[in-house]
């Protein structure tokens, strides 16, 4: 999971219309499970705030986010799991109907309150905190299909390079994740021109990793605009 991602793994990108039972039951026992983990109401609600933060704080999304943040604060009294489960569903209702209905823009709010830009609707950057590398994201994106993900990833490394161009501090591009670490990450990285790290793997708590290592890969600068830099008449 990104860094700073709100917690809406129980809420599907485009479910069927008989799905969305289901995805409420998820949000319910979510929510009474963060119930469960604070004696403290106040607690309670700042773990609900944090995990929909990235949308209160977004111009994007067109909700009216202060009457959320207000019904969800009015839940800090309640001492029923159920009731506060449900009462926390309701008031965030609005937020997940919008990512259900808005699935590209759910990921360009969730990677840009991590701190990622945008280079296209596949892959986002983000600068390292020395400000001497560059980590890339690849989102996930396999309802576009193989040779489409593909353009789009070669189209926004090309755009990458265009941007490391004008910044010669930079030294490396970098990319961590579980998906590196699956054999099919790891080739697709090494076709890309990155050298994964093999010994850097480690579990991550992610749902969709399924006990997956996250590993570490990275090019250098010269290297990656050598390969994907427009060649200078």
């Amino acid at each position: 999971m990104i860094e700073g991602e709100p917690k809406i793994e129980n809420v599907q990108e485009n479910p069927e219309q008989n799905n969305q039972e289901k995805d409420i039951d998820g949000l319910r026992d979510y929510y009474g499970k963060v119930f469960d983990k604070y004696q403290d109401g106040e607690e309670r609600i700042k773990d609900v705030l944090t995990g929909i933060r990235a949308f209160l704080e977004s111009e994007k999304t067109g909700l009216n986010k202060e009457e959320i943040a207000r019904m969800v604060k009015e839940c800090s009294l309640i001492e029923d799991r159920d009731v506060f489960a449900d009462r926390i569903v309701g008031a965030t209702k609005e937020i997940y109907n919008f990512i259900r209905d808005n699935p590209e823009l759910r990921l360009e709010i969730v990677m840009e309150s991590a701190g990622y830009k945008k280079l296209n609707r596949c892959l986002y950057y983000m600068y390292g905190d020395d400000k001497k590398s560059v980590g890339i994201h690849l989102a996930p994106s396999e309802e576009l299909g193989i040779a489409e993900v593909k353009r789009l990833v070669l189209e926004g490394l090309g755009d990458l390079a265009q941007i490391l161009q004008e910044h010669p501090e930079i030294d490396k591009v970098t990319a961590r994740s579980w998906i590196v670490g699956k054999k099919l990450g790891t080739k697709l990285m090494e076709r890309l021109g990155f050298k994964v790290d093999e010994k850097s793997g480690e579990k991550v708590d992610d749902s969709r990793a399924l006990g997956q290592e996250e590993k570490s890969a990275e090019i250098s600068s010269k290297d990656f605009l050598a390969k994907y830099g427009k060649k200078q008449k």
